[in-house]
């Protein structure tokens, strides 16, 4: 798995895809081996802010196609173990926001894959700032992610302008996942 520290060489070009994983997310291994061949793994350092971690990174590695982010939620927030990313927070971190949108290329998406993060006005507030800080269009769940005997599914329900929601782990990573993207 890719760190901040890579573990393997890629070229900026070798993959269409990145998924930013919160190391406090459980099973963050199995998520990052479940992804498709098409998406880069990077494990989050947990100690500096995220936000800066995952803008710092696509400026080194260049566009993708889609970001996918890894990691607790909450309505309204994605909780990660560096701190929490709400509404009231987003202009702070206006640069790196910039930048993370401009990595995208064009007609692609920021996919947060966290627990009840579009949930309740709070949750529609949040992906609009977030669509609207990155100029890209973001989808969220409003219920929980990851495995269905927790009542969680694979589903981002809610989202901003047209977003084509393409689960990045394979059908047995999603199958055999034994958590829920949530803090208790």
């Amino acid at each position: 798995m890719a760190s901040n520290t890579e573990n393997r060489k890629s070229s900026p070009q070798s993959f269409r895809e990145v998924a930013f994983i919160d190391p406090a997310v459980a099973e963050a291994r199995h998520i990052a081996a479940g992804l498709h061949a098409a998406v880069e793994p990077v494990l989050l350092n947990g100690k500096e802010p995220p936000l800066a971690q995952m803008a710092g990174w696509l400026a080194r590695h260049g566009q993708v196609a889609a970001i996918h982010v890894f990691a607790h939620g909450a309505p309204g927030a994605i909780e990660f173990s560096a701190g929490t990313v709400t509404n009231d927070g987003l202009a702070a971190s206006s640069h790196e926001l910039n930048t993370i949108g401009k990595m995208l290329s064009r007609g692609s998406s920021l996919q947060v894959w966290s627990c009840e993060t579009a949930s309740g006005e709070a949750g529609d507030t949040f992906i609009r700032s977030l669509s609207k800080a990155t100029n890209r269009p973001v989808a969220a769940a409003s219920g929980k992610i990851g495995a269905a005997h927790l009542g969680g599914s694979w589903s981002l329900d809610r989202g901003t302008g047209h977003v084509v929601v393409t689960a990045p782990l394979t059908a047995q990573a999603m199958a055999t996942y034994a958590g829920v993207l949530q803090n208790n």
